[in-house]
This record gives structure tokens, C-alpha cells and sequence, in this order.
């Protein structure tokens, strides 16, 4: 896998706050801002496919048709339970 190279500007108490976490977890900044970046980008993914399933299912049934399937439930059990 190809390395690239990039420059990234930063406020320097947050320079100064990832110096400090390069020093205690005894890495890079390369690497740290790797880990960092591939965490952020699982949880926007993450976040997206959260959103697409509460669009999916925000359509909830009423209360007449939650009774209504509750009904057809407890009948599809009953027959499921009957002895042939």
C-alpha cells in the first residue's frame, strides 16, 4: 500500500495536546493520526448506516395494526404448537 505524504495545519494546544499522546503511547504522529483517522471514519460510517436504518424503520405501525399483528402472532403460534 502506497504512503502519502500530507501537511495538516493545527491549533498548537492541540499540536501541544498530541505531542503529549505520541509521548505516552510511544508512537508517531504518523501513526497516531492514522489510528485517529481510521476511528473517525468507522464511526461516520457507522452513523450513516444508523441513519439508514432509523429511516428504514421510523415508520412504526399504529396502535391498531401493533394489535391487529399481535393477534396474527399469537395465531401463527397456536397453529405452530397443534399436534398433526
Amino acid at each position: 500500500m502506497a504512503i502519502i505524504k500530507t501537511a495538516v495545519s493545527l491549533q498548537e494546544p492541540l499540536f501541544n495536546q498530541i505531542e503529549d499522546l505520541v509521548k505516552e503511547q510511544k508512537t508517531t504522529r504518523s501513526a497516531l493520526f492514522s489510528r485517529a483517522l481510521k476511528e473517525f471514519i468507522q464511526r461516520y460510517q457507522n452513523k450513516k448506516m444508523f441513519d439508514k436504518l432509523n429511516k428504514v424503520y421510523k415508520d412504526q405501525p399504529s396502535r391498531e395494526e401493533s394489535e391487529i399483528l399481535n393477534k396474527i402472532k399469537k395465531k401463527q403460534r397456536s397453529v405452530a404448537n397443534e399436534k398433526w
